[in-house]
């Protein structure tokens, strides 16, 4: 490990990916998966450590202190947004970005109003209040805003126009728009890249492609611009780990990939580009675990992505088909290639409530995979760290004794710590 120091404003550029819901057992899947159909998992070699993930009120955070944490690089309680109980506003690194002359962007596959979203450039004590939120995001001056968010959004389309945003709402504008931009694709979070139509919404891949040309051109041109901090959400994650749903884990880990790919080969392209490239998981959700005790009581010896590679749509999908009617036989059939049971079918149409029609449907393709969850939600389990950076993962604070590392096991708080850091901010 080269343990040499970069300092305080060595870098130019930061890029911070965010697949929230993502732990040790999402990588060993998404690997595994991705290797059996000759892919290769790109962050597997950019490991570089783990980070704990409690917050200041809890062992197990939720998802306003997760990313209050890695927004402001302090601790906080559960259910504040980057705010603290007393009132106290957490400045964040994009509002600090902007305060040093750089732009700012913020990719996302959920919402644009999610919490975990919000953090980086709201502060409040209701982690749920997305009206509050959009009022926050349209007087952000962030300059590249895409993800989803429409059903709230689209009411302050005109006021983001009199900003001087565009607005666009398809995968054709979004390769057309200029910045400041804000793009909102969906009512709410996109749909599972298992399920996304690729003619109307783009790809995570395709919206993080188009930021990072957006805000690498406005820095380019204008020197007064520092450089530029963009966020990147791959957030369903987490959506699919409480689903039980392997498909969309196994869909949404090759949007990530292919987003990270893109970001990396630009960056390594350009000699010149200076980029701190950072990926790191806000929480774990419900604890993926590549072995299972079958309903037999029978403990698996193997386990089997091949079952997973086959499926077409996600858990979500084909309960909506269930609930509207169509025979659940057929309908898992079609979509996954397995012949449930008679037991199965029967509780099938017994159950009419979504969530426990996803769950059903995703433990039995678990099942034939030989995978597990272990629980439901967020978990207190440590989430890995990817780092690309030609520079030493220790940042030096004006040249005295503190020190701030990017490797081993660190608390997640280090991340926008480092980037203030390395981004002298």
């Amino acid at each position: 490990m080269n343990q040499s120091k970069v300092s305080s404003g060595d870098f130019k550029n930061a890029i911070l990916f965010i697949p929230n819901g993502f732990g040790f057992g999402t990588h060993s899947f998404s690997r595994e998966i991705l290797a059996s159909n000759l892919l290769t998992f790109k962050p597997d070699s950019l490991l570089i450590g783990s980070l704990q993930t409690k917050s200041s009120s809890n062992n197990i955070p939720d998802t306003a202190a997760a990313a209050t944490s890695l927004a402001t690089g302090i601790k906080n309680a559960n259910s504040l947004v980057s705010i603290t109980e007393t009132g106290v506003i957490l400045t964040t690194i994009l509002e600090l970005g902007r305060q040093n002359n750089y732009i700012t962007g913020i990719v996302s596959s959920t919402s644009l109003l999610d919490t975990s979203v919000a953090a980086f450039y709201a502060h409040s004590k209701n982690k749920t209040d997305q009206s509050f939120f959009a009022d926050q995001l349209l007087n952000s001056n962030i300059s590249v805003m895409f993800g989803g968010g429409k059903n709230i959004l689209k009411s302050k389309e005109d006021e983001f126009i009199t900003k001087g945003y565009s607005w666009i709402e398809t995968e054709q504008e979004l390769e057309q728009t200029t910045a400041p931009v804000i793009g909102v694709f969906s009512d709410e979070n996109l749909p599972f890249e298992i399920d996304r139509n690729s003619d109307n919404i783009p790809s995570l891949n395709q919206m993080v492609i188009k930021a990072k040309e957006l805000l690498s051109d406005i820095t380019n041109k204008n020197g007064d611009i520092t450089g530029y901090i963009l966020i990147v959400f791959a957030g369903l994650f987490s959506e699919a780990a409480d689903n039980r749903d392997l498909a969309s884990t196994y869909h949404e880990s090759i949007s990530f990939n292919d987003a990270l790919n893109s970001v990396l080969n630009f960056s390594n392209s350009n000699e010149k580009v200076k980029d701190l490239i950072i990926a790191a998981s806000g929480y774990e959700t419900s604890g993926l675990t590549l072995a299972r005790i079958l309903y037999n009581g029978t403990i698996c010896s193997n386990y089997y992505p091949s079952v997973v590679s086959k499926i077409k749509k996600s858990v979500d999908f084909m309960s909506t088909e269930i609930n509207k009617g169509f025979d659940p036989r057929t309908v898992i059939f079609d979509y996954t290639s397995i012949e449930i049971t008679n037991l199965e079918e029967e509780l099938l149409l017994n159950t009419t409530n979504q969530q426990e029609l996803n769950l059903l449907i995703g433990e039995m393709i678990c099942e034939r995979a030989c995978i597990s969850f272990d629980s439901i939600g967020i978990t207190g389990n440590d989430v890995p760290l990817y780092v690309y950076t030609t520079k030493p993962l220790i940042c030096s604070i004006d040249d005295n004794d503190d020190e701030i590392k990017l490797f081993a096991n660190i608390d997640n708080s280090q991340v926008a710590n480092y980037v203030k850091c390395a981004l002298s901010l």
